[in-house]
């Protein structure tokens, strides 16, 4: 199985994957970021914040090959009263 790599960027800068993770194919690869960019946005910081979140997946000549990105926006709104 091929290994590849998920570096993640998110409003402080970017983590690299140096460890990876073997997969069938690009595919599952692909599923593999998803499921990554899904928890990120679970973790999300504090409300009125908005956050843009980045999975790039480097195949295993490193070469980058998937990006899943998604952007979460949380704001309070007033109620209004009648």
């Amino acid at each position: 199985m091929p290994q590849y790599f998920f570096d993640i960027e998110h409003s402080t800068g970017v983590a690299s994957d140096n460890t990876g993770l073997l997969v069938s194919d690009a595919g599952a690869a692909r599923d593999e970021a998803i499921v990554i960019l899904c928890r990120l946005i679970a973790t999300a910081g504090p409300d009125d914040v908005v956050h843009d979140f980045a999975v790039w997946v480097r195949d295993p000549d490193g070469l980058y090959v998937i990006e899943a990105r998604s952007m979460l926006a949380v704001a309070w709104k007033e109620t209004l009263s009648s």
